[in-house]
């Protein structure tokens, strides 16, 4: 991808994907290595993939330098610069003046989770480094990382870009904004419909024909500056058309943030206790929007973690509430078109949702117990003089708010850990 920079300069961006490491007696036929081994080893002996993608890049980047053209790379090298050796960035970094974004302004390289390797890099040509405005870790679909990809961003100044010549597209317009398959439907056709109005489809297959007979000339790259003109225009009118409509499970993706968020808080406490250095930690965290995290002490820090995890209990228990009228709305709808064993199902999902919930209490209310010496016992608000039972049954409520006063004294703790197990054994054994 080209973009125009100001003074009749272009700015070349790479997105690269560099496979793991293989070897044709270990890697399996559908690895990436191994598909690329068997498209390459005609024309290079000894054929490593890996190898090659660096010598190709450097001297496809070596030529765009020649050329007076600023670089920025992105992408997975599956290669972490502290730990790996041998041939590979550190190479292309040295042979074509380009830096580590991160590493540079951060002083390290995200990964996403600790311990991890950081495989992922945005590589920019060192003059370019003077326009990086803010970079960061992109919030995701999950709220949380269960793989070792992570979406890097890196901003740069409006300064460096010819706006004339290289418009940036509005933010609004970059993702669709909706949940609902109707409205989704809604734009598929549309754009569908557009495409078919201005014959896109069979244009691009007449461009496909011409340039295997005529090669890319000046007449086919008009045709298709044209037509990714026209697929644009098309997609962006069809978005705007569409109006963000709410999800029936709204704080889903609320709480699937708040999840990482509060990881992220317990991370930067690990790295603080243990002395180690965790300002890109913040850096990271406020890259998603957040309030700015103010680290005056670990005790700060620790309250700061527990009301986000309280937050979080109460975007629960609010999920919770919708989730079981959305069961029962099922439920009904199941029963007046006779469908006993749908609605046989969906009622023991529901009964069983509502017991999950209820255990789920009451480990919260636990957890403490586990220890050998427990210090303190958090009681719900309100109950500090009823019995323990009474506590039990609170906690079987569903869409109860915990609120909790702690107590201290030891023979106290112990009467209502004893009680607790004596409820908790009964129950079992009916």
């Amino acid at each position: 991808m080209v973009f125009q920079a100001k003074g009749n300069r272009d700015i070349s961006l790479y997105n690269v994907y560099r496979p793991n490491p293989g070897s044709p007696s270990t890697s399996g036929i559908d690895t990436v290595w191994m598909q690329q081994w068997v498209q390459l080893k005609d024309d290079h002996d000894p054929c490593d993939p890996r190898r090659i993608c660096i010598s190709e890049l450097i001297s496809q980047v070596q030529k765009d330098l020649e050329n007076n053209v600023y670089l920025i790379l992105l992408g997975d090298f599956n290669e972490d610069i502290s730990k790996d050796s041998g041939y590979g960035i550190k190479d292309l970094m040295s042979s074509c003046n380009l830096v580590q974004a991160y590493q540079e302004i951060l002083g390290s390289i995200p990964s996403s989770r600790q311990n991890a390797r950081s495989i992922f890099h945005v590589l920019v040509y060192r003059p370019l480094l003077k326009y990086v405005t803010r970079l960061g870790i992109l919030p995701t679909e999950s709220g949380f990382h269960t793989s070792d990809h992570i979406p890097l961003y890196v901003d740069f100044h409006k300064d460096l870009f010819d706006h004339k010549e290289s418009p940036i597209v509005s933010p609004d317009y970059r993702k669709l904004k909706v949940y609902d398959s109707p409205s989704v439907e809604k734009y598929v056709c549309y754009v569908k419909n557009q495409m078919h109005h201005h014959n896109i489809l069979s244009r691009f297959l007449n461009l496909q024909d011409y340039i295997k007979i005529y090669c890319f000339d000046e007449s086919a790259e008009q045709e298709l500056e044209l037509l990714d003109s026209q697929m644009t225009q098309i997609r962006l009118r069809a978005e705007k058309k569409l109006k963000p409509s709410p999800s029936r499970f709204k704080n889903a993706t609320k709480m699937q943030i708040q999840v990482h968020r509060i990881r992220h808080l317990v991370s930067i406490l690990k790295f603080w206790k243990a002395g180690l250095p965790y300002l890109h930690l913040v850096q990271e965290l406020n890259s998603y929007d957040l309030d700015d995290v103010y680290l005056s002490s670990v005790e700060t820090l620790q309250k700061r973690i527990s009301k986000e995890r309280m937050d979080l209990r109460f975007l629960h228990e609010e999920e919770d509430v919708v989730r079981n009228d959305h069961l029962e709305y099922l439920y009904e709808k199941a029963m007046e078109i006779q469908d006993k064993k749908k609605a046989s199902i969906i009622k023991n999902m529901k009964m069983r949702e509502n017991q999950k919930r209820s255990w789920s209490k009451i480990r919260y209310v636990t957890k403490n117990s586990s220890n050998r010496n427990v210090e303190r016992l958090g009681i719900p608000k309100g109950f500090e003089n009823q019995p323990t039972s009474a506590i039990w049954k609170y906690l079987a409520t569903p869409n109860t708010h915990l609120d909790f006063v702690y107590i201290n004294d030891p023979i106290q703790i112990e009467k209502r850990l004893v009680e607790w197990q004596q409820l908790h054994y009964n129950q079992a054994a009916h």
